[in-house]
């Protein structure tokens, strides 16, 4: 047989890297997923390549993204089971990497279930995270092809790779869902509110406004509350919050509802011959309700929840047990969530959602933030009851006092519900009542968090030393104050809660004034959640970059020193200088490679906080000097000026990590300066620091681009353009080894004039210090 040979080590190695860069670099899963399959192709110079979503549960794969897959295994991909008889569903059952090297050699039964598109050769290799399945990642080749041990390894890596993206993009993405979902609650929440407000108001004004009934007149029927306008509210929130084509609500019959929705009713057993009563719904239109026929009974897979007290999650109701068929004319629906609506452990309703948009099911999130709309539905509906009674004694007593009474009393199981909505919210919530924040509430996840219960007169004095800062350092009561949320608003703000246990517990926290309608702060509300598990995958990235750079560092120095070698014998040998220049480029692209190498092991350092600094007294003028004569070959065609302004105190530094930053500050003003133009480098002493500024003439950074130049992989739209080499972490480094100095570091640039990198550092400490 014959093999088509292995991928060159490059080939892995910009696949690796390319599989590296895609996951850094998105940010939804949805881009990822198609990146990577597009990296894959053009590194690996594959046929096709492509990312399958696993489902653990229903042992079922699902494509996420591929690349030049044909229409009819994309068709079969969609959805396949573990139990296949496709080469990525042995990889999903086994979770081994599997491999067909030549199709022709397997017998023909097989040989439609490895591949599908043509090619004659294929790898599957599934995608685990922490031991759990993740997906598969496969691609195909269009001759045969021998898989080497190594080609296996790398394949392993990258796979690896791709597995901690995912898994962090999906946790990123359902921490966005659950806060989503949160706010819709609380907007829900407030919703119902007002309507419940409106309805009840509007039936108590009718009932003060009834005349006094003379006998032997017959008496006008009661006004009644209803309780339609509310459950209207709830079934359109519920269809909003879990994205659902259709929704409905329905009471059982017996629950204390007079006929028509309106007033209270005899009291009797749920009776699953009779209609839901009242039946209230979302996105059918009252003209498709009337052509359907009459509302439906607690039957079948509605009944069921009703009967049984218990939610029902399935994506096609269709093939439930217990589904009892559509009537005609009916919308067609398959994926289905049903949860009942229950009042001290008495059904009184239940709550359907159909047709989950965008996905093939309701998830677990939808499930919780509905169950917890249904405890608001129970609410309403009890709310009905009550006030309906009441309202029959204001009117057959006619007493405007018991009235005012009735309206403190819902008031006040308002704020009760709203309390109730607040404390079982599963994020930290804060309330500060008043404009100076004298009165605290509290919920039970903020206490948790905190690790102690939050009492209602703290101060802010008694929270220095709890808040801390994303990095550990301590918050000073002028900073707690300076962050206060009665003075300013702040979104998705890390930071640190140092627990008495002293665990810490990285939380992201947004705050804001609450604002009378004169605009006046009456309180503030601080919102945040535990990240731990978030902070817990940053790290594991991170961890595994620096492996990887680590381990590439041994074969670049084999290649890097076999070049040397290489250069130096065909010199002495007299070889052209076609093979004297091939010799040198080896060499030039392994430092190269090198030096990107040493810039991911810094970038993960300095995002792990593990990046080491030995300070010692440093004669900056002599460093800057010593430097810059070093720098010819970086700066050829530049003259550079070294000015020093005064005189400059010994610093406090790293004398290496110091020159680090300064030759990236100078590679930089080389790459972009307008030829033979000088570069300026300054030295001076400002406010009991030593800053040293590299200034050069050229095309300048756009006003846009200045707050994101020292962000990882950031590269400017010039620099792209003009194609100049870089990966985007020099400037990335260089802030975090100034900062892990304690100094600080900025950048300035009129277009088309002058650029000025900036960094500052402290001088020495005293003597003994």
């Amino acid at each position: 047989m014959q093999h088509r040979s292995s991928p060159r080590g490059e080939q892995f190695g910009a696949a690796i890297a390319g599989v590296a860069r895609a996951v850094a670099e998105h940010r939804q899963l949805a881009h990822l997923v198609l990146a990577i399959p597009d990296q894959v192709v053009a590194a690996l110079l594959a046929r096709s390549a492509y990312v399958c979503f696993a489902d653990v549960t229903r042992r079922a794969l699902r494509l996420a993204g591929h690349r030049n897959l044909p229409p009819d295994l994309v068709r079969r991909l969609e959805r396949v089971s573990f139990d296949a008889s496709l080469l990525p569903a042995w990889a999903a059952a086994t979770q081994q990497v599997r491999v067909v090297e030549d199709v022709s050699a397997l017998p023909p039964p097989d040989r439609a279930a490895a591949l599908d598109d043509g090619a004659r050769s294929a790898l599957a290799i599934p995608l685990l995270a922490g031991g759990e399945m993740v997906g598969v990642l496969g691609y195909t080749y269009p001759q045969p092809h021998h898989f080497t041990p190594d080609e296996l390894t790398a394949a392993r890596t990258m796979a690896d790779i791709v597995s901690v993206g995912i898994v962090g993009l999906q946790a990123r993405e359902a921490q966005r869902r659950l806060h989503g979902q949160v706010e819709a609650i609380s907007h829900a929440s407030l919703t119902i509110s007002d309507t419940l407000a409106i309805v009840a108001a509007a039936d108590l004004q009718a009932a003060l406004q009834r005349p006094q009934p003379t006998p032997p007149a017959r008496e006008e029927p009661l006004p009644a509350f209803d309780v339609r306008a509310i459950l209207q509210a709830i079934v359109d929130q519920a269809r909003l919050i879990a994205g659902a084509e259709y929704a409905a609500l329905g009471i059982v019959a017996g629950w204390p509802l007079s006929p028509g929705g309106r007033g209270v009713g005899g009291e009797g057993a749920a009776d699953p011959s009779r209609k839901f009563q009242p039946w209230v719904f979302s996105g059918i239109s009252q003209e498709q309700a009337a052509v359907i026929g009459p509302y439906p009974r607690p039957v079948g897979t509605l009944g069921l929840v009703a009967r049984e007290g218990q939610p029902i999650r399935v994506p096609d109701v269709r093939q439930h047990a217990a589904f009892a068929g559509f009537p005609a004319h009916h919308p067609a629906m398959t994926s289905f969530l049903g949860v009942p609506i229950s009042y001290h452990g008495r059904s009184m309703g239940n709550l359907y959602l159909a047709n989950k948009v965008g996905a093939e099911e309701f998830s677990e999130e939808d499930q919780r933030a509905i169950e917890v709309l249904a405890r608001h539905a129970a609410l309403a509906v009890e709310h009905a009851r009550v006030h309906d009674q009441l309202v029959r004694d204001i009117v057959e007593r006619r007493r405007a006092e018991a009235e005012r009474e009735h309206l403190l009393e819902q008031l006040d199981s308002e704020r009760v519900w709203l309390r109730t909505v607040i404390d079982r919210s599963p994020v930290g919530i804060i309330l500060l009542e008043g404009a100076g924040g004298e009165r605290i509430v509290a919920n039970r996840r903020a206490e948790e968090l905190f690790g102690h219960p939050i009492p209602g007169t703290a101060g802010l004095a008694g929270y220095v030393g709890e808040i801390r800062h994303a990095d550990g350092t301590t918050f000073s009561l002028e900073d707690l104050q300076s962050i206060h949320p009665l003075r300013r608003h702040f979104t998705g703000e890390e930071l640190l809660l140092h627990r008495p246990d002293g665990q810490e517990v990285p939380i992201l926290a947004s705050a804001g004034p609450i604002q009378a309608t004169a605009g006046d702060a009456i309180g503030a509300i601080i919102v945040f959640e535990d990240i731990t598990p978030i902070k817990e995958l940053e790290r594991l990235r991170e961890e595994w970059t620096s492996v990887v750079a680590h381990d590439l560092r041994t074969p670049i120095a084999v290649i890097s020193g076999y070049a040397q070698l290489l250069e130096r014998v065909s010199r002495r040998g007299g070889r052209s200088p076609e093979e004297q220049h091939a010799m040198s480029a080896i060499r030039a692209s392994a430092e190269h490679l090198n030096r990107m190498v040493s810039d991911l092991l810094d970038a993960s350092r300095i995002e792990a906080r593990r990046l080491k600094i030995e300070r010692q007294r440093v004669d900056l003028p002599a460093l800057v000097r010593e430097m810059v004569g070093r720098t010819a070959a970086i700066i050829d065609g530049h003259r550079v000026r070294v000015e020093v302004r005064g005189d400059i105190a010994p610093i406090w530094a790293d004398p290496g990590r110091v020159e680090q930053v300064l030759s990236n500050l100078l590679t930089n003003a080389a790459k972009y300066s307008y030829p033979d133009t000088e570069i300026q480098v300054e030295v001076e002493r400002r406010d009991g620091e030593a800053q040293v500024s590299v200034t050069n003439q050229g095309s300048g950074i756009p006003p846009e681009e200045i707050p994101h130049l020292f962000t990882r992989f950031y590269r400017t739209r010039g620099a792209q353009a003009g194609r100049t080499a870089g990966v985007g972490l020099g400037l990335y480094i260089a802030r975090g080894l100034v900062e892990a100095h304690g100094g600080r570091i900025w950048a300035t640039s009129s277009p088309g004039q002058t650029t000025t990198f900036a960094f500052t550092l402290p001088v020495a400490a005293p003597d003994g210090a």
